[in-house]
C-alpha cells in the first residue's frame, strides 16, 4: 500500500496522464502532431498537465525510492507513453525555447529537459556532454524567472552531476555559489540539501572551511526538511569512482538492475570517523566526522559494530538523505594499526593539494591539505587559468598546486613553501580555461 503522500502525487499524475491523452487521441486520429499542438497558443494548457505529470513523477521518485509497486512500475509506462514521441520533435521544442517570443517558456524546458535526458536514456551516448550543457542552462534560465520550481532545481543538480570537467572544484564552487543564491531567494529544502552534499564533497576533499561549516548546514537542512515523508531515505552515495560530483551516486526506485548489498559496499568511497558517544540503541548510533554526525545502524553491521566499539575509529561509506549524512551499514569496518597512512615528506616538484586561508597583497596563502602544520604561499604571477592578480581564488577553495621551494618568512617566524598552480608547466596561454562559465559559454540548443 503507498503511503498517503505518495498516493496522492499518484492520483494527481494518472489525472494529468488522462487529460493529455485525451487530446492526444483526438489529435492523433485527425491525423495532427500532438507536439505542435502543445508549442501552440491553444495547446498551452495541455503543455501544463504534460509537465506537471513528469515533475510529479519526478517528486515520487525522490521521496520513494525504494517503494516497488506494480501501480508505480504501470505509472511509469503511461508517463513514458504520454511523452514517447516527444523525443523525435526536439528541434520543434529548441526552436520554441529560442524564439524570440516573450511568452513564459519554462514548462517547455522542462519538457525539452525530459525530452535530452530520454534521449540519453535510449542509449544516445552521441555528443551527452553538450546535451547535459543545455539541460544545465535551460534550468538556470528557469530559475530567473521561476525560482520556486523544485523541478528546475533537481534536473539541474542531476545535469551538473553528470557533467565532465577536468576542474571538479570550480564546477563544485560554481555551483554552490548559484546554491547560495538560490537559498536566499527560495529558501527551498532542495537548495539546502544540494549545498550540503556539495560542502561535504569539499570537506572530503581537504576543505578545513567546508568541514567547520557542515554542523551548522546540517541543523539548517534538518530544519527545512522535518515535516517530508521520507527524509531519512539517502538520495546519493558517494562511490569509489571519478572525482567531485561523478562521486555521486544516485539511489534509484527501480531495482531491477540494483546489485547486492556486498557488491555496492565495495563500490564505496570510503572516509575515516569515530564511533560517537551518541550511541542511542543497537539501531540507531552516529559515527563521528570531523564534528559532523553521520547516522547508523549498529544491528545492520553483522556484528562488526556495538557499544563497546564507541570512540574506535572506522572507515565507512557515506550517503546523503535530507534529513542529513548516513552511513553505508554493510561498508563499516574497525580500524586497526595496518590501516594509518604514511605522510610523504613534501619535497620539490611534488604536487599537493591546497585550501585557501586568506589573500594578500602580492600572494594567496593557503595550507596544506593532509598537512595540518604546513602553509603555503603563491605568487600572483604563479596564479594561472582561471585565476590571476586581479581575480583570486576565493577563501576555502581546494585544487592542486606544484611545490617550488621553502623559505623562511620573517614575519611569521616560520617556514613556507612557495608554491605554483602551473602543476604541468604549461603556460597560460595553452591551459584549456575549465570553469563551468566557459562550458556554458555561447550554446545554442
Amino acid at each position: 500500500m503507498l503511503h498517503a503522500v505518495v498516493a496522492g502525487h499518484v492520483s494527481e499524475i494518472y489525472m494529468c496522464i488522462n487529460v493529455a491523452n485525451a487530446i492526444k487521441r483526438v489529435l492523433e486520429e485527425s491525423g495532427e502532431s500532438f507536439s505542435n499542438y502543445l508549442l501552440q497558443s491553444d495547446g498551452d494548457w495541455v503543455m501544463k498537465y504534460v509537465d506537471r505529470a513528469t515533475d510529479l513523477w519526478e517528486e515520487v521518485k525522490k521521496i520513494a525510492p525504494e517503494t516497488n509497486s506494480e501501480e508505480l512500475e504501470q505509472l511509469e509506462i503511461r508517463i513514458k507513453q504520454l511523452t514517447s514521441d516527444l523525443e523525435g520533435t526536439i528541434s520543434l521544442w529548441e526552436d520554441y525555447v529560442n524564439s524570440d517570443t516573450t511568452i513564459d517558456k519554462t514548462q517547455a524546458r522542462r519538457i525539452l529537459a525530459h525530452a535530452y535526458i530520454k534521449q540519453m536514456e535510449n542509449g544516445s551516448k552521441k555528443d551527452e556532454q553538450d546535451v547535459l550543457k543545455k539541460i544545465i542552462k535551460l534550468m538556470e534560465d528557469n530559475m530567473v524567472v521561476e525560482s520556486q520550481h523544485t523541478g528546475n532545481i533537481r534536473l539541474w543538480f542531476d545535469a551538473i552531476c553528470k557533467y565532465k570537467v577536468e576542474n571538479q572544484e570550480t564546477l563544485i564552487m560554481d555551483a554552490i555559489n548559484k546554491l547560495n543564491r538560490w537559498i536566499s531567494l527560495t529558501d527551498s529544502v532542495e537548495a539546502h540539501y544540494y549545498r550540503f552534499v556539495l560542502k561535504f564533497i569539499q570537506a572530503i576533499n581537504g576543505s578545513i572551511l567546508a568541514e567547520s561549516e557542515l554542523p551548522k548546514l546540517l541543523r539548517e537542512l534538518k530544519q527545512k526538511s522535518m515535516n517530508l515523508y521520507n527524509r531519512t531515505v539517502p538520495q546519493h552515495w558517494l562511490v569509489n569512482e571519478g572525482t567531485g560530483l561523478s562521486m555521486l551516486y544516485s539511489n534509484s526506485r527501480s531495482k531491477k538492475n540494483a546489485i547486492s548489498e556486498e557488491e555496492m559496499a565495495k563500490k564505496m568511497r570510503l572516509i575515516v570517523g569515530r564511533i560517537s558517544n551518541n550511541y542511542v540503541n543497537e539501531s540507531h548510533a552516529y559515527i563521528n566526522y570531523h564534528g559532523t554526525e553521520i547516522y547508523f545502524n549498529p544491528s545492520a553491521t553483522k556484528g562488526e559494530i556495538d557499544k563497546s566499539k564507541i570512540n574506535q575509529r572506522v572507515k565507512f561509506g557515506i550517503g546523503f538523505s535530507y534529513d542529513g549524512p548516513r552511513a553505508y551499514n554493510s561498508s563499516i569496518q574497525l580500524m586497526g594499526k595496518e590501516d594509518v597512512e604514511e605522510v610523504r615528506n613534501i619535497e620539490t616538484g611534488m604536487i599537493i593539494k591546497c585550501e585557501v586561508i586568506k589573500n594578500v597583497a602580492f600572494f594567496t596563502q593557503v595550507r596544506l591539505v593532509g598537512y595540518s602544520e604546513e602553509v603555503g604561499s603563491i605568487h600572483i604571477d604563479e596564479l594561472s587559468n582561471p585565476f590571476n592578480r586581479n581575480h583570486r581564488p576565493s577563501i576555502g577553495s581546494v585544487f592542486e598546486v606544484k611545490v617550488l621551494n621553502q623559505k623562511f618568512d620573517n614575519k611569521t617566524q616560520r617556514n613556507i613553501w612557495m608554491l605554483t598552480m602551473n602543476v604541468s608547466g604549461s603556460s597560460d596561454e595553452e591551459r584549456e580555461e575549465t570553469a563551468m562559465a566557459k562550458a556554458l559559454k555561447n550554446i545554442k540548443l
